[in-house]
C-alpha cells in the first residue's frame, strides 16, 4: 500500500475474480471503521473504496490508478463504502472539467444570464420581490442546469466570481428599472456557503454604491448559516447594519427544529 495524499491510499492485490476483489474491500471497510479510543473519546472514520481491475479497466498502472481516482470522486457522494469503477465515471469527469473550463469564460465574458422569479403576495398579487437566478447556455454544450454548473463552480472555486456576477447583473437590471420608474420591489441575491467568508461584506459594498442597500435581499439556507453560525452571524449582522434585506431559506430542514 502507498499515500497518495492527506487522505488517498492506495492499494495493490492479486485476486482471481470481481467477487473476490468485493470480499477484500468490505473486509478493508470493517478493518478501517471500527471505532478507537482517544483520550477516552470514540472516534470512527469513513471509508471510500473503489476497485479498478487490470486488465478490464486498463493495462498500466497508471492508468489503473487514474481510474481510481476519478472513480473516488463520484465514490465520496455514495453511500455504499466502495464500488467499482465504470467508464461512465471517466466520462462525467470529463464533463465536469470541461463546465469548469467554460464556465469560467463564461463569468469572464458576461455570457450568462439572470432570470427573475417573482415573489407575489397572494392577498393583492402584488410583486414585492424578484428572485435572481443564474442561467446558462452554451453554444456548444446547449444549456446548462444551475443543479449542474454550480456544485462544479463550488469545487473549482469560482464561486466568488459566480456570486459577484449575479450581484453585478441584478445591480445592473435594477437600476434600470429604477429609470422606468419601477421602484416598489426589491431585487433577491442567493448567497452560497463558500460567500459567506471575511470579506463579504466589502465585496457587496463595492458593487453596490449606486443603489439603495434597501432595494437588495440576500437569501441564504438554514445550512449554509450552520457550517460557521458565529462567523455567518456576524457578516450577515454587517449586511443588516448597511441597510441590505437578509431571507433565511430551508428554515426547518436542518437543525432549526
Amino acid at each position: 500500500a502507498v499515500r497518495f495524499g492527506n487522505d488517498e491510499f492506495a492499494a495493490v492485490d492479486t485476486v482471481t475474480n470481481r467477487d473476490e476483489a468485493v470480499e477484500l474491500a468490505g473486509s478493508v471497510a470493517r478493518a478501517l471503521q471500527e471505532p478507537d479510543l482517544i483520550d477516552e473519546q470514540e472516534i470512527s472514520v469513513t471509508v471510500s473504496i473503489v476497485i479498478s481491475v487490470f486488465p478490464d479497466d486498463a493495462t498500466t498502472v497508471d492508468a489503473l490508478v487514474r481510474h481510481g481516482k476519478t472513480a473516488l470522486q463520484t465514490g465520496r457522494s455514495i453511500s455504499e463504502p466502495f464500488h467499482f469503477y465504470d467508464e461512465s465515471m471517466h466520462q462525467r469527469e470529463v464533463r465536469r472539467l470541461r463546465v469548469a473550463s467554460l464556465l469560467r469564460r463564461a463569468i469572464e465574458r458576461d455570457e450568462l444570464e439572470l432570470h427573475y422569479q417573482p415573489r407575489v403576495r397572494p392577498d393583492s398579487g402584488k410583486i414585492v420581490a424578484v428572485e435572481a437566478l443564474a442561467r446558462w447556455t452554451h453554444n456548444e454544450l446547449g444549456p446548462v442546469s444551475p443543479a449542474e454548473f454550480v456544485p462544479v463552480a463550488e469545487d473549482v472555486g469560482l464561486v466568488q466570481a459566480l456570486g459577484d456576477w449575479c450581484l453585478r447583473t441584478a445591480v445592473r437590471d435594477l437600476l434600470r428599472w429604477r429609470s422606468l420608474g419601477l421602484t416598489d420591489f426589491r431585487v433577491s441575491v442567493n448567497l452560497s456557503p463558500q460567500q459567506i467568508v471575511p470579506g463579504l461584506v466589502e465585496r457587496v459594498l463595492d458593487v453596490t454604491t449606486e443603489i439603495d442597500p434597501h432595494s437588495i435581499e440576500f437569501e441564504v439556507t438554514e445550512s449554509a448559516v450552520l457550517r460557521n453560525p458565529e462567523q455567518a452571524l456576524a457578516l450577515l449582522n454587517r449586511l443588516s447594519d448597511h441597510g441590505f434585506r437578509i431571507a433565511l431559506d430551508d428554515f426547518g430542514t436542518g437543525y432549526s427544529s
